[in-house]
């Protein structure tokens, strides 16, 4: 998968604004999937924890990497509540939660490995979190949630110095 194309979809941020991942070419893009009723601390709480981390340290180099957190769980996460959810995490404006129509979130989904059954707070999932370069590729998937915020950041340092190459 790495060095393949991240996928064009439609999404809508937690400020119910509308926008396409081809918007996020550039710099440097982190992106995890995340729902808000997920009630295993060490999955999706601890993927926000971590981008909390990388956007902590990151912060200098404002514009030159942005994260997004998708959700798995879109007829649930509306804007609103996406928004509700991130206020806990603090996010600056280099991190973005997103929903969007279902087909759109499968789309990402499928294409990055992901994989979901069930629905709401049953939903049971694997987790992938993905750094993608500033020409839309990813260069690298972090499955599980075993990897540590310094892994992300080198990771998003390194593809923020090829952005500039």
């Amino acid at each position: 998968m790495p060095q393949a194309l991240l996928p064009d979809v439609a999404l809508v941020d937690e400020h119910g604004r509308p926008f396409r991942l081809v918007e996020t070419k550039g710099g440097a893009l982190a992106l995890t999937f995340i729902f808000t009723r997920c009630p295993l601390p060490d999955f999706c709480p601890r993927m926000n924890a971590h981008f909390a981390t990388v956007q902590r340290a990151l912060s200098a180099e404002s514009g030159k990497w942005r994260l997004l957190s998708v959700t798995m769980d879109p007829l649930y996460d509306t804007p609103a509540r996406l928004a509700e959810y991130a206020a806990r995490y603090q996010p600056e404006s280099s991190w973005s939660f997103a929903t969007g129509e279902t087909t759109e979130i499968a789309k990402l989904t499928t294409a990055l490995g992901l994989e979901t059954k069930g629905e709401g707070a049953v939903l049971t999932h694997n987790l992938r979190t993905v750094v993608v370069d500033a020409t839309g590729r990813v260069r690298r998937v972090f499955s599980g949630n075993e990897w540590h915020p310094e892994e992300l950041i080198a990771e998003m340092r390194r593809a923020m110095s090829a952005a500039e190459k």
